[in-house]
């Protein structure tokens, strides 16, 4: 067998292997949303921004973002519907707290609440703001 003749099986082999690959498993391409950052508005401390993320490899239709503030036992929460976001998109969004956070309370903010959408990873969907960062 000549060189090019050897070049051009080498080719197709390897072409061929690639076009067999295994296609990735249907959970592994759904939407996935995730709550990427959240911070207190300074300019407003009864609001809070909140960065979305669809991390997965389809487009997310609409669901919404839950948020609960535990204060000295007592819960409070408030909701907002985020947009159609396609793979790859992040957009923040504004939710209205009802109130001032304070050190002592605990954030938790829950995407696709309730869980309207199939994700690739169901499990990253809650989101704890972090106390220290409280203003």
């Amino acid at each position: 067998m000549s060189q090019r003749n050897s070049t051009l099986v080498q080719v197709l082999l390897a072409v061929a292997s690639f076009a067999l690959a295994p296609l990735p498993a249907r959970a592994e391409i759904q939407p996935d949303l995730i709550i990427e950052l959240a911070r207190i508005e300074p300019s407003n401390p009864s609001v809070m921004r909140v960065k979305v993320a669809n991390v997965g490899f389809l487009a997310a239709t609409t669901t919404q973002i839950t948020l609960l503030i535990e204060r000295e036992g007592k819960s409070y929460t408030s909701t907002v519907t985020t947009p159609l976001l396609k793979a790859g998109d992040r957009q923040w969004m504004v939710i209205a707290l009802g109130m001032r956070p304070v050190r002592t309370d605990r954030v938790l903010l829950q995407i696709d609440d309730p869980d309207w959408l199939e994700e690739s990873d169901e499990g990253n969907n809650l989101y704890v703001y972090q106390k220290g960062n409280h203003q």
